[in-house]
């Protein structure tokens, strides 16, 4: 859900803003996820999701910009993303490495280059 969020628009790279995304998208698929009583994940609340989406776009930045020398490993990724994750989170090691194998496996970006500003 995040890498379709991402791959609509291009978020301006001030870090309040990118926040900001972040967070509507949290809530969004907060509300999605909350009532789907076959989904393990329905219990996350929405700041282990904003912390998942941030760290997950971390991630990203890391992997694929050509200014970070010392690209970030999966354990660091593991061990910082749980560590920003709530004690009762249900997400496994394996899903955080899942998580990080997607991401280096593709970047997340705007899927094309033309990008239709919506106020006139």
């Amino acid at each position: 859900a995040f890498r379709l969020f991402l791959e609509a628009f291009r978020i301006p790279g001030e870090s309040q803003i990118i926040e900001r995304f972040i967070d509507a998208f949290s809530r969004h698929y907060h509300d999605c996820i909350k009532d789907e009583t076959d989904n393990p994940y329905a219990s996350v609340d929405t700041d282990s999701i904003f912390q998942l989406a941030y760290s997950t776009l971390m991630l990203n930045t890391d992997r694929y910009s050509s200014k970070v020398k010392d690209k970030m490993t999966l354990e660091a990724f593991i061990k910082n993303t749980r560590g920003a994750l709530a004690k009762d989170c249900p997400l496994s090691d394996e899903d955080l490495k899942g998580i990080f194998n997607e991401i280096a496996i593709r970047e997340i970006r705007l899927e094309t280059d033309f990008v239709e500003h919506p106020l006139p």
